[in-house]
């Protein structure tokens, strides 16, 4: 073992410089109305609106960001049991609005719309949940950071365009049987980057899959082997992009412009857990993970590479 001893030695004159402080207050505000109009068992609606306010105040200036959303909706219910409804909501980010471009100019509010619409069900007595949505985000005029050629912060910003995620999620959740629980869950995502300063057109954003699907069941024993539960359940994530592709400035650490990104592989992952419950005050459970012992990975950016979990009891 051995040790490095290095000394610096300054000059007789040498004096540090005059100690800066800095000091800055924000503050936020925020208001929102909202009301519920029911005009009779199977028609209601909604209408809000939302006024956000920040200031930032430092020693040389202060900066003062305003944003009003609105936000809507309809709700039909032909049945006791179905409801179909349709909604919009708007928001801004303030917060941000202040940053300023490389020619010393606001850039405003990020700005996020969506929409949705779809159907809620349930069947049995309510035991049983059946839903399904379809909608659309966007996700306009980011704020993305400059960088310099040694991906250092230049402090300055650029618009982003917009980002969309559009898809479908579908829910069937319940009691089966008194004795039998289920939960399964779909969703798919078209997530493209739009009218964009920095990503290629129509690229997906990093780590977000097209596909992904759960479903997992459990079982409670009746009879002479009550207080017996068995339960699995299947988790499925598909391919997806580890980075962002970049056809132009470059806004993270890690991007190579107009290089593709990799993607990595679906995965499955099969979960199985068994209980048995004495009384009120003691149980036990057994929990496996990862039975089938599934090789998948996780990603982002050029940061790290994660293997999933081996198979694992506890």
């Amino acid at each position: 073992m051995f040790s490095i001893l290095i000394t610096i030695l300054l000059p007789a004159n040498f004096e540090l410089g005059v100690a800066r402080e800095g000091a800055g207050e924000s503050k936020a505000i925020g208001l929102v109305a909202q009301d519920v109009i029911t005009f009779n068992s199977w028609l209601k609606t909604f209408f809000g609106l939302r006024y956000s306010s920040t200031e930032a105040i430092t020693e040389t200036e202060t900066n003062r960001s305003d944003a009003i959303n609105p936000l809507g909706g309809i709700v039909l219910s032909p049945f006791k049991n179905i409801n179909f409804f349709a909604s919009y909501t708007n928001s801004s980010y303030p917060r941000t609005a202040s940053r300023l471009s490389e020619n010393g100019e606001e850039l405003g509010n990020e700005r996020y719309d969506q929409l949705e619409a779809g159907i809620k069900t349930n069947w049995l007595d309510n035991r049983l949940r059946f839903n399904l949505t379809l909608f659309k985000i966007n996700n306009r005029d980011i704020n993305l950071p400059v960088y310099d050629e040694n991906w250092v912060a230049t402090g300055f910003y650029q618009k982003g365009g917009n980002d969309q995620r559009q898809g479908i999620e579908v829910e069937l959740t319940g009691r089966v049987l008194q004795n039998l629980e289920v939960i399964t869950g779909y969703s798919y995502i078209d997530a493209q980057y739009k009218e964009h300063t920095s990503y290629v057109y129509g690229s997906a954003p990093l780590n977000t899959p097209k596909h992904t699907f759960n479903v997992y069941s459990n079982y409670f024993f009746q009879g002479s082997l009550e207080g017996l539960s068995l339960g699995g359940g299947a988790y499925y994530t598909g391919e997806r992009p580890i980075n962002d592709w970049s056809a132009g400035p470059v806004t993270h650490e890690g991007i190579v412009p107009n290089q593709e990104p990799f993607y990595v592989d679906a995965y499955t992952m099969l979960n199985f857990q068994a209980g048995y419950k004495f009384n009120e005050h003691w149980s036990t459970r057994l929990l496996a993970s990862n039975v089938l012992n599934t090789v998948g990975y996780n990603a982002y950016r050029t940061s790290y590479i994660n293997q999933t979990d081996p198979r694992t009891f506890a």
